[in-house]
């Protein structure tokens, strides 16, 4: 049988590295809007002061040229004037630009800003050199992108400290949480230092949540101890008179093996007693009900127990050589765990033999054989049980067998075989005794 493997969780970002992220983009795009603006506004103003200033010196030039035909423009660094006459074929550089002005362009090797005004006989350029201005302005610039790189560093630390700082009460909270035991009750969660006062609001909530938890516990354990208490004393009296009236003999045989039935039940019922009341105990408790127990010995018991049940469906038990193997455990709760297993696989079989054998250093295998096709059936149904949402016939259920298992820190497998047999295995190492891991609702495994 095959399990559906559940898909990876998708990789979360933790909240520290998202306000840092975004305090980071923030900056960064508002660095770049602000040198965007810085450069749009100095280009502008900058196109204005040359145009203004060079129309100035060009109009002034033209009307000194009006009162004096031969004035003459004093070339002097940095502004020098070119007249270039109608129709020449001087300076084809300046003659391809068009009228107006233009900023940064090349003229005799160095960056001008050129004017250009043509009139009926001469082009007049007037160009002003700014390759100086222009190197102290991309050095000016640089010193601004430096500026804003250190600035959005500082700022992206700040950031992070800032978002650690704030998240560290959200993750002293969350390892709280994480170190509940759930066998640990009263236990309340401590407001973390430098907490917010919504934190404060999730830990009331958390703490009152807890104690309702703790309520609701000791509730359920009260009613399974005081209800399995209770069934004891009229199970107690039926049981009695069930064996008094088998010893007196003289019944009919199908008086006799109702009775059997009824007697087999009434076994099954105490043993669903003590299992409930295991359940409702702390492991720790319940480890203090451990007893040294010789496997061999119990085994041997089990089986003359369910030797009559098994003859009465024409079965066989096998049981193999047993090493002398012996564990610590509450006994009534091994003898329940592997007395339901032989039952249940008794339960399940239908010919042939039902095999039981211990292997090194503390294991039991129970081994039936189904009948036929009924393997898929069977193999289905255990399926249904490890995934929780099903149930089997006969005595306690697997169910609830896994459970006992899990919570006296025992693992119970199982192995459906092409061969019309059914394994269980229950490995009763380590000895010591735990709390089951709450994030798994049956403790019942495949073997592979």
């Amino acid at each position: 049988m095959t399990e559906t493997v559940p898909a990876a969780a998708p990789a979360r970002w933790s909240m520290r590295r998202q306000l840092t992220t975004g305090v980071i983009g923030y900056l960064v795009l508002l660095s770049l809007g602000v040198i965007a603006n810085d450069y749009i506004v100095n280009e502008s103003a900058e196109n204005l002061v040359w145009e203004t200033l060079l129309k100035a010196e060009l109009d002034h030039f033209e009307g000194r040229r009006q009162s004096d035909p031969q004035f003459q423009f004093a070339n002097a660094e940095p502004l020098e004037m070119f007249e270039l006459k109608n129709g020449g074929a001087d300076r084809p550089d300046l003659r391809a630009l068009s009228s107006g002005i233009h900023d940064e362009i090349i003229v005799d090797q160095r960056e001008r800003v050129v004017l250009i005004k043509d009139g009926p006989q001469s082009r007049l350029v007037l160009a002003l050199d700014i390759q100086d201005l222009e190197s102290r302005e991309f050095s000016i610039r640089l010193a601004v992108f430096a500026s804003a790189g250190a600035s959005i560093l500082l700022l992206g630390f700040l950031a992070a400290w800032g978002a650690n700082r704030l998240t560290q009460p959200l993750l002293s909270l969350a390892s709280q949480i994480q170190s509940l035991n759930p066998e640990s009750r009263s236990k309340t969660i401590a407001l973390p230092e430098n907490s917010s006062s919504e934190i404060g609001v999730i830990v009331d909530a958390m703490n009152n949540y807890s104690h309702k938890l703790d309520q609701y516990i000791a509730r359920e354990h009260e009613f399974i101890s005081t209800a399995s208490h209770e069934l004891r004393t009229p199970i107690a009296v039926i049981k009695s008179a069930v064996s008094l009236t088998l010893d007196g003999g003289s019944l009919p045989q199908q008086a006799e093996h109702r009775l059997n039935r009824v007697q087999d039940t009434l076994r099954d019922i105490d043993e669903l007693l003590e299992m409930l009341l295991a359940l409702a105990k702390n492991p720790d408790r319940l480890a203090e009900t451990r007893e040294r127990i010789s496997l061999a010995a119990m085994i041997e018991n089990i089986v003359h127990q369910y030797t009559g049940f098994a003859q009465r469906k024409g079965l066989s038990i096998k049981v193999d050589r047993l090493p002398d193997a012996w564990v610590s455990a509450p006994y009534q709760m091994l003898h329940s765990a592997i007395g339901n297993l032989l039952r249940n696989a008794i339960e399940h079989s239908h010919v042939g033999e039902v095999l039981v054998r211990v292997e090194s250093p503390a294991s039991v295998i129970i081994e039936n054989a189904s009948q036929g096709d009924d393997i898929a059936a069977l193999a289905s149904a255990y399926a249904r049980v490890v995934r929780g949402n099903g149930r089997d016939g006969g005595g306690i259920g697997l169910a609830l067998i896994s459970r006992l298992c899990q919570h006296c820190g025992w693992t119970l497998t199982y192995k459906a075989t092409t061969d019309s047999h059914v394994l269980f295995k229950i490995d009763l190492q380590p000895q010591t005794l735990h709390a089951p891991d709450q994030g798994t609702v049956i403790g019942l495994k495949q073997l592979t």
